[in-house]
């Protein structure tokens, strides 16, 4: 029945999965694999919080990822590509200083602390259902595409390396802006509420 998983009681089935999968059995693997990902994507919360407590995550491969994290997959595997630490997946808060937060399958949050990082990646500005950015970094600049991002409510760009004069237009949709722990000599916020 290549390891039908309804056969049993979820209870015996995934853990029975798991250690064939890991025995090398190839079907039990791919089995195993599409569990996971069909468990994540169900959207029930203490099924994800179990499967990221239990790194689950880890026994997937980058294409099987991919279809967890669903349309914004290649943002991410881009992204990550462009830090020097992992960005980990979380469902319920950004409780790790490199992560994102999925909700729906959707990324709405995003929080980097790498100070390898010398400008702010461009590819942030790509996604599409992000609410929160958290960035601690080298940057000493804003991106002007920041101001584009209509779904972005939360932007947090503290102990970057930001300086001078910095002059904010045309960002009515930001509800929460923080900028502390920078070097601005002056800073202005129009259109805002």
């Amino acid at each position: 029945h290549e390891y039908d998983t309804r056969l049993l009681h979820s209870n015996l089935a995934f853990p029975l999965l798991k250690e064939l999968a890991e025995r090398g059995d190839p079907i039990a693997k791919k089995r195993f694999a599409e569990e996971i990902v069909k468990r994540f994507r169900s959207g029930v919360r203490t099924i994800q919080d179990f499967l990221l407590e239990e790194e689950y995550l880890e026994y997937l491969t980058k294409e099987e990822l991919g279809v967890l994290l669903g349309e914004e997959a290649p943002l991410y595997f881009q992204l990550q590509s462009q830090m020097s630490e992992h960005l980990d997946i979380c469902v319920n808060s950004l409780n790790t200083p490199n992560a994102i937060l999925l909700r729906e399958n959707k990324i709405i949050s995003l929080a980097i602390l790498d100070y390898t990082i010398l400008e702010i990646p461009d590819i942030i500005g790509e996604f599409k259902h992000l609410r929160r950015i958290e960035i601690f970094c080298k940057s000493t600049k804003i991106p002007r595409w920041f101001l584009q991002m209509n779904t972005l409510k939360a932007l947090k760009l503290e102990q970057n390396y930001l300086g001078g004069t910095i002059h904010i237009d045309g960002a009515p949709y930001l509800e929460e802006l923080s900028l502390m722990d920078n070097q601005i000599e002056e800073f202005t916020l129009r259109n805002a509420p």
